[in-house]
Formats: C-alpha cells, structure tokens, sequence
C-alpha cells in the first residue's frame, strides 16, 4: 500500500508539470516558423491561479511597447486616482451678472478632459439659457494654463500627422481634437459637396478636385499640416459615384474649443461682444457650470478604442495631484516609475517617455508588462477588477472585435493590442478550459508588411493557453 502511495505522489509530480509544458511545447512550435528568422518574438505566461510561470522566451529583450504602453498609463492612474475621481471642465465668469447681461468675461478652465464633445457644449447653453443670459459684454477665455506648451510627446512622428493617432495635445479639448471631412457628389446639384461635422469656421476648405468620368473616383482628403495651418485640401478626380469621409487631427485645438463654443452661443441667441482669447490665467471666476467625467468612462475608452489623446490627458490628470500647472507628460509618468518599482523591477532599466506608446522612444520588456499586470492582481485585487473591465473583449468589442471569434479565447481573452510600424504587441489575461486564470504578454518587433502573420500567432498563442485543461 505504501508504494502505491508514493507512486501515485511521484506520478502526480510528473504528469502535471507534463501538462503544464504542453503549453510551452506549443508555443515553442509557432515560434519557429520562418516568420521568425528576422522578426523578434518575446512571450511570457503567468498562472496567476497556480502561482507559477507557464512560459517565457526572450522575456528580459527591450523592445517598444506601442500601445501596450496604455496598461502602465491606466494601471497608474487606477491606483493613484480615487475610485470617484472625475475629469472637470470650468465655465464661469469673472464681471458682473444683472439683467441676463454677464459684464465680464465667460472663462473656460481646461481640466485635461479629453472626451469633452460638442453636446457638451449645448447643455452650457441650456444652463446659461435657465439663468437667462442673452449678452456676454466680454471676451471668450480659454484657460490652458494647466498644461504647458508641448502639444506632442517626445519622439512622436511629425508623419503621423494629420492623422487621429497624434492628436494636438492641449487641457482645453473638444471632440477628440478633431474634425470629419466628408465630400460627396450630389447628383440633384450637380456639384461636388464638401461639408465637416461638426461645421466649423476654424477650418478653411481649399477644392482642387475635378470631374473626370474617365479617371473616376480618386480623392485625397487632408490638412495642410506642413505648414500647421486648418486648410483642409481636396485634390484628385471624382465621378458621379464619388464619397469619401475621413477624420482628421485639427491644430491649435484649444482654439478650435472656442470657435465651437462661440458660433454655438450665438445659435442660441447669446451675444458675446468681445475676442476669443488663449491664456494662463489665475483670475478667479465664479462658476457658472461644471462638466465631470467619471475615471472608468476615461480609462475605458483609453483601453477599449486605444485612444492616445485619453492617455495622455490621464498622465496629467496623475500630475495634477503635485497641485501643479504648466504640466507635461514627465509629471504622469512619475507615477509609471513609481508602478515599476512597486512591482518589484528597476525603473531605471527601462524608458518611459509618453503615456500611450505613440513613441518610439518606449523601451520595456514582456517580463515589465507581465509584472505590473501579476502585481495588479495580487496586490490591488479590486484595481484589478476595474482594469480588467476596461480591457477589449476578444471577438467582442473595442480592438479585438475581429479577432479570435473561432477559437477557445472567443470571449475570454481581455487584452490591450498595440501597433506601431514594425512593432505588434497583445497583454492581458486569459482563462483556460479550468477556469485559471494567465497573465500574458506577447511583444512582436521588426516586421515588415506582415502585420497579419504576427496577429495570427497572437491569437494561437491565445487560444493555446485558452484550450488547456480537461473541460
């Protein structure tokens, strides 16, 4: 009897690591395609339900994080945000209200509210309208002096622009610091249409397209970044068939803020006599109404959409608990440092210049994402749940919508994606066919023209820890 004890110990002993190194095993095989001879792969596997490491391979190797950055950015600010933290956005004044007349200035005092929209704007008005005011016999300020006058992170593409990823940094946003273009034929006119939502006067449409039913429809859509001006330029030929709707990044946002804000105030009949006028100012103005936003509707757009001006405007939401002003991204990312160091690695081994990955410059390892995402669950388990919440849902929504619909980690996998040229990355959790839960996180550098194959092996590799188990 008692060696059939200790033979059922021994057996146990080994066929467990055995199905633990399946796993490994498996991994181990994709990684050796050819794809790989010029590509650099790093992985790493965590059993956060076991307590054990399950695999890595090139684990400590610094490579760029793309938007796998986004998990240092939203893990810090849930852990050193309050749970009922908000994003605030000021309106007051600072004259004389009498008579519906406001004899001063309407003041608009940028909080780093990055997902202030256009509607927002319209309950200001109902509320200035409740108070019964038709006249501002003063200027429109905006206040941006939280924030100094970088409007780009460090190592950020001047290329990127006009494109949404490298939005116009500013506390004073509106609409995701963009505009859409669209452009049609309108059959009925005749004539081409050019129009933007929202319409805006701070844009100037410059249209050099021509008709040609020969060439057909071949449209550019852009801004005159070059030279950091708002004409939009239409170029090419169109035929009767042509559309085209496309979303650019917009300069000197702030701007674009009060322009938006005055033509909507005299819409609704609301005069205002004076300038639109950017400044650092210390006046006190008493309020007149105050739009928040909850921190879980921020980070879930951060992480489900992978939105860079959210993150960025996070990092000074961090650095605003310094009760500074003229911040930047170093002041946020104090708290990245303080995150790495917490979860018990150097941060003077890694390089950390931007809060969303749009830079090149991020250098860290998937041994560095694994750890924040193990040390999140171990030590903070409620900050844990909340992170988790955020995170795209594979096959369902945000990032992952397209991705591993037929496969185990179909609605299993919560993971941040990130893409930057020559750099894909995929971090998170997964459960297995047990219900364990994994950590992971997958780093893939120094491709070219072959992004499809690296987010292939992402999802096997997902969809390998997630078929584990005896269920």
């Amino acid at each position: 009897m008692k060696k059939i004890f200790l033979f059922l110990i021994f057996f146990s002993a080994f066929l467990f690591p055995q199905k633990r190194n399946v796993i490994a095993s498996r991994i181990d095989s994709l990684l050796t395609q050819p794809y790989f001879d010029t590509c650099m792969a790093a992985v790493e596997v965590f059993d956060l339900t076991g307590n054990k490491s399950v695999y890595k391979r090139n684990e400590k190797f610094l490579l760029h994080p793309a938007s796998n950055m986004k998990l240092f950015s939203t893990i810090a600010a849930l852990i050193n945000l309050p749970g009922e933290y908000n994003y605030k956005t000021e309106f007051g004044h600072n004259g004389i209200m009498n008579e519906g007349v406001i004899k001063g200035d309407l003041i608009v005092a940028g909080g780093a509210d990055p997902d202030f929209v256009t509607g927002d704007l319209d309950t200001l008005i109902l509320t200035l309208q409740g108070k019964g005011i038709r006249r501002i016999e003063g200027d429109l300020v905006g206040d941006i002096g939280l924030m100094d006058s970088l409007f780009w992170g460090k190592g950020w593409m001047w290329d990127d622009d006009p494109s949404t990823d490298a939005p116009y940094l500013t506390p004073l946003s509106i609409n995701d610091n963009c505009i859409i273009v669209e452009v049609y034929f309108d059959r009925e006119a005749d004539s081409l249409v050019v129009r933007t939502e929202p319409e805006a006067d701070f844009v100037t449409i410059y249209n050099y397209a021509s008709f040609d039913s020969l060439k057909g429809s071949n449209l550019t859509v852009t801004r005159d970044f070059l030279n950091r001006s708002n004409d939009i330029i239409i170029k090419g030929s169109y035929d009767r068939y042509s559309r085209i709707r496309i979303k650019l990044n917009v300069f000197n946002p702030a701007g674009y803020f009060l322009s938006l804000l005055e033509s909507r105030l005299r819409a609704s009949g609301i005069e205002v006599t004076g300038q639109k006028l950017l400044r650092d100012t210390s006046v006190t103005s008493v309020s007149l109404y105050r739009k928040e936003r909850g921190i879980m509707e921020v980070l879930t757009n951060v992480n489900k959409t992978s939105d860079n001006l959210s993150t960025e405007l996070t990092l000074i939401q961090l650095g605003m608990l310094q009760n500074r002003r003229r911040l930047n991204a170093t002041e946020g990312i104090e708290y990245i440092y303080d995150l790495i160091e917490g979860s018990g690695f150097v941060p003077s081994n890694y390089r950390i210049v931007d809060g969303s990955g749009v830079s090149h410059y991020n250098l860290v390892s998937t041994e560095l994402i694994n750890g924040i995402l193990k040390y999140l669950y171990y030590n903070h388990p409620e900050k844990y749940l909340k992170l988790y919440e955020t995170l795209p849902i594979a096959g369902v929504d945000g990032t992952l919508a397209s991705r591993m619909k037929q496969t185990k980690a179909f609605n299993n996998v919560r993971a941040k994606t990130g893409t930057l040229s020559g750099v894909s990355c995929l971090s998170g959790y997964v459960k297995d066919m047990d219900n364990n839960l994994y950590s992971f996180s997958i780093m893939m550098q120094n491709h070219y023209s072959q992004l499809r194959t690296a987010l292939k092996v992402q999802n096997e590799i997902c969809d390998i820890i997630a078929s584990y188990g005896k269920k």
